[in-house]
């Protein structure tokens, strides 16, 4: 065996490498069951390893870090009202929001609104009905309904 048989390279989503031989990957000193397969996605953060087996001939990779999995979250106490609206919402907190999109259900992009004061005001053709508000910046959703 090769010491190149048995590394991880970041070809594709973080912790996955290209297939030659038989493989068994190690989190946190256990075997990942199931993980046998020429790719691994990794799902948390931890030290990871692979085994590749060629014919009689084993080989560990070193262990290699992952510490990049989640997401950042973003807390956002982004709230509109009147609601329903008839003209116009208001967004509390909106100091360092921009602009907001209109979709209807269909995901079809209506308008993109300024936000200015923390007022939006409605387009004049708009009908009755539930729309989804997008916080453009944060790419944040809520519901609106218009009467």
């Amino acid at each position: 065996c090769t010491r190149s048989d048995a590394e991880i390279r970041r070809c594709g989503p973080p912790g996955t490498r290209p297939g030659a031989a038989t493989t068994s990957a190690l989190a946190r000193g256990h075997l990942i069951t199931g993980a046998t397969s020429a790719t691994y996605v990794v799902t948390s953060n931890g030290d990871y390893a692979v085994k590749v087996t060629q014919g009689n001939c084993s080989e560990w990779s070193d262990c290699i870090s992952i510490s990049n999995i989640g997401l950042d979250e973003y807390t956002s106490s982004w709230t509109i009202y009147p609601n329903p609206a008839v003209d116009q919402f208001f967004i509390a907190h909106a100091s360092s929001i921009n602009d907001v999109a209109l979709y209807d259900f269909n995901g079809r992009l209506l308008a993109i609104l300024p936000v200015l004061e923390g007022w939006v005001q409605l387009p004049e053709q708009i009908s009755t009905g539930v729309y989804i508000v997008r916080n453009v910046e944060f790419g944040l959703n809520t519901l609106l309904s218009v009467k």
